[in-house]
């Protein structure tokens, strides 16, 4: 049962049919790991934190640098040279001290990527290497949670959520399924390179945010199977489909761990 202040905090939100006071008890129940405190980690941590998600692991070994802060804005210019997840993990817990942080002030390794995720409801990926999002795509469905993805570069961005391995998702595609060979610095460029627009990291990140909402709170509509693609410049919403792919190098038949 929520108390006076948890109900005062989360009125505007637990008000909704939606959701309840029984939806907003769930998150404040429920366990997330956003791994990456940076551009899409900023609103992603935000919105979470104030939403009342009860756990927040955040992981990242990268410093804050003055080039960061355009768009990441839960840094300040006075923590500059500081760790990302500590600094993220002390905004959040200012925003909202009613939910529990934990900051892993490292980079998430294949060895340390189960231990992260164990004990999770669900893993945000907020990295920007296709690598690591190969890793962690392999390592959710391992562990049997929803990886929640977004990407983001220019001024066009690009949202989905995996349901491989999940309980009662046997057919669910994960990110190999989507793109199953790892893009070329052409096809996926780095931001340092080819810029980034701030609002448009957290257009993604808002979404990513309530994505994890959802599941959290079992409201179903997820963005499973389902690939949202955002064009800032045009200020337009496509979207694609997609699903499980026998030959997928991460989840099919010469995927399987």
């Amino acid at each position: 049962m929520l108390t006076d202040a948890e109900l005062t905090r989360y009125a505007r939100q637990a008000i909704l049919p939606e959701l309840g006071e029984e939806g907003q008890e769930k998150l404040l129940a429920s366990r997330a790991l956003i791994l990456g405190a940076g551009g899409l980690g900023s609103p992603v941590i935000a919105l979470l934190a104030a939403a009342g998600i009860g756990q927040l692991t955040i992981c990242d070994g990268d410093k804050i640098e003055l080039s960061n802060l355009n768009r990441q804005f839960i840094h300040p210019d006075s923590a500059l040279g500081e760790n990302k997840a500590e600094q993220a993990a002390a905004f959040a817990n200012r925003l909202n001290p009613a939910i529990r942080t934990i900051a892993v002030p490292q980079m998430m390794t294949r060895a340390s990527i189960a231990g992260l995720l164990a004990g999770q409801d669900m893993v945000l990926d907020c990295t920007d290497q296709m690598a690591s999002r190969q890793l962690i795509a392999q390592a959710a469905r391992a562990a049997g949670i929803p990886h929640i993805f977004g990407g983001a570069v220019r001024m066009i961005g690009q949202l989905s959520v995996f349901m491989a391995g999940v309980p009662g998702h046997a057919e669910a595609a994960c990110l190999g399924c989507l793109f199953p060979q790892q893009p070329g610095p052409d096809l996926a460029p780095n931001c340092a390179e080819v810029g980034i627009l701030g609002p448009v990291v957290s257009v993604i990140g808002s979404l990513m945010a309530a994505e994890a909402v959802k599941l959290a709170a079992g409201l179903g509509g997820s963005m499973a199977g389902r690939l949202l693609l955002y064009d800032g410049a045009a200020v337009r919403f496509d979207e694609i489909t997609y699903s499980r792919q026998s030959d997928c190098p991460l989840c099919g038949d010469s995927g399987q761990p």
